[in-house]
């Protein structure tokens, strides 16, 4: 959630590409990962299950509800520049999925075959 705000600020406030502001987006929100499992779950590596659970949930309503005081609850849309490009990328993906899911057209079977050409690769290397 804050990661597509991020982005969508970094577009239509800043003016920056879409890519550009993907990577900024991913880079921000890594660290603010990094710094939630640094404040709240490097504390409870040890902790019970349910400790972790409760606190999963705290930290998700914090981001949500911070997210929704600085920038409000009515939504937004990203601005449509390349459209094209979305069909494309959305095509290639259903082709991937289509080939390589286990009941899909190359099945296990190319899934298999190249785990197993990865392991004769190593052990010529050995």
């Amino acid at each position: 959630m804050v990661g597509a705000f991020i982005g969508f600020y970094a577009i239509t406030s800043w003016g920056m590409g879409f890519f550009l502001a993907l990577l900024l987006a991913m880079v921000i929100y890594a660290v603010l990962g990094v710094v939630i499992e640094r404040l709240a779950y490097k504390r409870l590596r040890n902790a019970t299950r349910i400790a972790t659970l409760i606190t999963a949930i705290g930290v998700s309503l914090l981001i949500e509800y911070t997210m929704i005081y600085f920038r409000g609850a009515s939504p937004e849309a990203y601005p449509k520049d390349f459209p094209e490009t979305r069909m494309i990328i959305y095509s290639l993906v259903l082709i991937f999925v289509m080939l390589y899911r286990p009941s899909g057209l190359m099945g296990t079977k190319e899934i298999t075959d190249l785990f197993k050409s990865k392991r004769k690769k190593e052990g010529e290397l050995k």
